[in-house]
């Protein structure tokens, strides 16, 4: 009987699955590639890793750690083998934070897939014996195991300046991996508090399905190499509105769960039109729009291209020899 052995094949099976299953993926490089995983790597080896061909399990130390052959695991280092033949992130810096955040996300998709009633957002809970500690990470709590929970907030690794190498962290990707961490727990089961800025947020959860498939097209269909934080904000947004629409509560949530993470700004899909007057060909398209103290003069032509709603607020004037066209 060998439990190690036993914990990993049964991992990566479950792990092959929701790729295949959740989103049509074939193996890590989806073209069909035999997985390949060993156990009992070294001596008192506290880690797990995927060397870019195969994934490595070590036993833990017997004392604090047991073998690190847990699904959330093993459901990391293949992700860090789907974003090896995707976006490729490099290993350092900020994108190397979002490659340990991505690989930590599919840990708990995968888990979540597997067996719902383990706790999905603490990373590698079932070998963590520590007194006091959970898992090496907290998804949902970031800050209890010295993550940040907040861009360049508490616990934040310093990036600006720093030489990325093995002796810090190649500038801190498992440290700085908790404000992806974070952003995605929000953006599945929601929450709201106020981050390390002072903002105040609210961000409704869409689920843990719905927000890994906006992950998953945001890292295979637009994440590159050098992709910072930022960046990802961008590429979450733009996969929400391909995936449900651009007025929609998923691109809501998204965008709220990186305003609460400290990343960009409040959710807001109404452009106002007011005090002014329309001399050329306008046209306005958001999800709400209103209006206010607004004259069309003649000649010219005003679109409102609303999905929502369009409210009118005061005075609206349409001239004769204008057009006015509400789609």
């Amino acid at each position: 009987m060998d439990n190690a052995a036993l914990d990993a094949h049964w991992s990566i099976m479950m792990t092959y699955d929701y790729f295949n299953l959740m989103h049509g993926r074939n193996s890590f490089d989806n073209s069909g590639t035999l997985i390949e995983s060993y156990v009992h790597r070294g001596n008192n080896w506290v880690n797990a890793q995927w060397t870019g061909t195969e994934m490595l399990f070590g036993d833990g130390d017997g004392l604090n750690f047991d073998p690190l052959t847990t699904i959330d695991v093993s459901a990391h280092e293949f992700g860090h083998g789907v974003c090896a033949y995707t976006a490729n992130l490099a290993y350092r810096n900020e994108s190397g934070a979002i490659n340990e955040g991505l690989s930590d996300i599919w840990g708990a998709c995968v888990e979540n897939f597997a067996d719902p009633t383990k706790d999905i957002w603490s990373c590698g809970e079932e070998f963590d014996l520590r007194t006091g500690h959970s898992g090496a990470r907290s998804m949902s709590n970031p800050n209890a195991e010295g993550q940040p929970d907040t861009y360049q907030g508490a616990n934040w690794v310093t990036v600006s300046g720093c030489t990325p190498s093995s002796s810090n962290d190649w500038c801190g990707v498992h440290t700085n991996s908790g404000v992806m961490n974070f952003w995605f727990y929000l953006l599945s089961d929601g929450g709201t508090g106020t981050n390390d800025n002072g903002d105040v947020f609210n961000v409704i959860g869409i689920g843990i399905e719905d927000a890994a498939d906006i992950v998953y097209r945001a890292e295979s269909v637009y994440m590159t190499a050098n992709t910072t934080f930022a960046n990802a904000r961008t590429y979450a947004i733009q996969s929400a509105e391909d995936l449900y629409g651009s007025c929609n509560q998923a691109v809501e949530s998204v965008t709220n769960a990186w305003y609460a993470v400290g990343i960009g700004n409040i959710y807001n899909a109404t452009t106002t039109l007011a005090n002014t007057n329309i001399t050329t060909n306008t046209t306005i398209v958001d999800c709400s729009i209103e209006v206010e103290n607004v004259t069309v003069e003649n000649g010219s032509k005003l679109i409102l291209d609303y999905n929502d709603n369009i409210i009118i607020n005061g005075p609206f004037q349409v001239k004769i020899g204008s057009e006015l066209e509400v789609k």
